[in-house]
């Protein structure tokens, strides 16, 4: 009876150590709980970095510069090209945010990255087959597959996201331009408000397609000490020559002899839809 008793107590004693080693492996296995995303995109979140620092350092063969950038933004725990996604990228640091854009059936641009929404949204079918209304109504995804109360972003979306540069005082201005198929096209700078840079102010142009015509807009007025005049009123008038290498070589020519790096010019037959370009690096 006793060696009865001891084998049942030895027996007892391994199904509770049984039962306590299952109970870790249960914990182990349960995966862990997502903590809750707050979705809010917060527009003050600001970059401390130098558009022009940057533009150097990607175009210098020499720079030995290390440059962090979010492909799609930073997506872990959020939905991939999405606004919320380029502001945690900022808010960690990162030097600039890369998206991936297609092109709708009414022409217009959004932040996808497949060919498709079927990965990244509640929704199925190809972007160029979709119109921008049917995508603005879907939903996207987490990286995990889970939904999201976020919505697929246009690229304009994207780009007023940001703010003047962090450089004060003179606060330099950001500018940036849009081209639709049909040969219109917009041109946006944002300004800060104030000496003190506490808000932005965004101005957008829309312009018709006028053979022959452009507008420039560019960052300052003149030089200035201690602090430089930003560009004031409307987008200036140009006339486009038929010539593209001449049309390159004037703006090249007239670029800051201190602060050029690089030119970008192409030329599109609105007609045909094909194109020319000229790419001008200082450092090659």
């Amino acid at each position: 009876m006793r060696r009865f008793m001891i084998v049942c107590a030895l027996l007892g004693a391994c199904i509770i150590a049984f039962a306590a080693q299952q109970s870790k492996a249960d914990q182990l296995q349960k995966p862990a709980q997502q903590p809750k995303v707050d979705f809010t995109v917060n527009y003050a979140v600001e970059s401390n970095y130098n558009t022009a620092d940057l533009r150097k350092q990607l175009f210098d063969k020499k720079d030995t510069t290390v440059m962090v950038v979010a492909h799609r933004g930073d997506w872990h725990g959020t939905a991939e090209n999405s606004l919320h996604a380029i502001q945690k990228a900022i808010e960690k640091g990162c030097a600039a945010v890369v998206v991936d854009v297609r092109k709708t059936r009414d022409d217009s641009l959004v932040l996808m990255a497949d060919e498709s929404v079927d990965r990244m949204t509640n929704g199925k079918g190809r972007v160029a087959d979709l119109t921008l209304a049917e995508i603005r109504a879907l939903t996207l995804k987490e990286y995990h597959g889970n939904p999201t109360p976020l919505r697929v972003p246009t690229l304009e979306e994207a780009l007023r996201t940001r703010k003047f540069e962090h450089d004060g005082p003179n606060w330099t201005p950001r500018i940036s331009g849009l081209l639709s198929p049909d040969g219109s096209y917009k041109m946006s700078i944002l300004k800060s408000s104030d000496a003190e840079g506490t808000g932005c102010n965004r101005y957008t142009f829309d312009f018709d397609p006028i053979a022959g015509l452009g507008h420039f807009l560019h960052t300052y007025v003149c030089d200035g000490n201690p602090v430089i005049p930003t560009f004031q009123g409307e987008p200036e008038r140009v006339e486009i020559p038929q010539d593209m290498d001449a049309f390159v070589n004037t703006l090249w020519n007239n670029l800051n002899e201190d602060n050029k790096i690089s030119l970008f010019v192409r030329y599109t037959d609105l007609a045909t839809g094909e194109y020319r370009q000229k790419v001008i690096n200082r450092y090659e």
